[in-house]
């Protein structure tokens, strides 16, 4: 599938709910240089599932890496990375990347662990470190910082001066 081609299909299909979708493309290699595209696209947060079913129906779908957040004033950008054809070869894979902007009052988003089990740490983590909630995650519980306290989030922007004096 070329990106232009799903590009195409997220403006359409989601239109009103999927905003500034842009491809990009790099090179890696020199003797062989192989080009990867990106698409990247800004995603109202309620269709997220829908979407990653969507991507999920034209092939192997995966959850790239950790969801990082962005500080965007008050509000707060989540980032998916995601892998389309994924193992099928460089020439072939595809990365999508979904931006979600979280207004600060209201930091959540749907889970779309039931499309792709793997998301679940990375949805879990994100609600540690970040302070958001994932709506419809099966085990909220914490993994990687049960002993900090309650409401400190430690990739926040505000947590470098809002360190807890100590951590037993």
């Amino acid at each position: 599938m070329k990106p232009e081609t799903l590009k195409e299909l997220m403006e359409t299909r989601f239109a009103g709910d999927v905003h500034d979708v842009t491809v990009s493309r790099t090179s890696d290699g020199f003797r062989r240089p192989v080009e990867r595209s990106t698409v990247i696209a800004t995603v109202e947060r309620d269709v997220l599932p829908d979407l990653v079913t969507a991507l999920a129906c034209f092939g192997r779908l995966h959850i790239a890496c950790g969801l990082p957040g962005i500080a965007c004033g008050e509000d707060l950008e989540l980032i998916y990375v995601l892998t389309l054809f994924a193992g099928q070869g460089p020439r072939r894979e595809l990365t999508v990347v979904l931006k979600i902007l979280l207004p600060a009052d209201d930091l959540c988003v749907p889970t779309i662990t039931e499309i792709l089990p793997g998301a679940q740490v990375m949805e879990r983590e994100a609600q540690e470190m970040l302070g958001i909630t994932v709506v419809g995650l099966s085990d909220a519980s914490r993994m990687f910082t049960p002993d900090l306290p309650e409401g400190f989030f430690p990739q926040r922007q505000a947590a470098a001066t809002d360190r807890p004096e100590e951590v037993s």
